[in-house]
């Protein structure tokens, strides 16, 4: 499995985990079980120069902006994550990771508006 193909694992990791709460949950809880479920490769362990963190951890935090800025899911100031009613519709779906990852890409270039707010 390629690295790009893990991130994308661990998106929708991630959104499943979230769907599965019944109140926001920490973004560290969201990566721990995201990552539990999708374990980094030797690639994605090493840190990023730039920043105290292994490369794997920061691709999580930059995709999930993505899908915040899509819609699917919501970030609060204070590190608390929730899946939106446009995450779950998604997640129904079932949709494949990569695909989930460029379409959120899309929506998040566009005009898209979230009706959860």
């Amino acid at each position: 499995m390629t690295d790009q193909r893990r991130q994308d694992e661990r998106l929708l990791a991630g959104l499943r985990f979230l769907a599965d709460q019944s109140e926001p949950a920490p973004r560290k809880d969201v990566w721990e079980a995201a990552s539990a479920q999708v374990p980094m490769s030797e690639t994605e362990s090493t840190f990023v120069p730039s920043r105290p963190e292994p490369r794997g951890r920061n691709a999580f935090w930059f995709g999930t902006s993505t899908l915040g800025r899509a819609g699917l899911l919501q970030k609060s100031g204070d590190g608390l994550w929730s899946i939106t009613d446009s995450g779950r519709q998604v997640l129904a779906e079932e949709p494949d990771p990569t695909e989930l990852r460029k379409e959120a890409t899309l929506l998040r270039a566009g005009d898209h508006q979230d009706a959860d707010g």
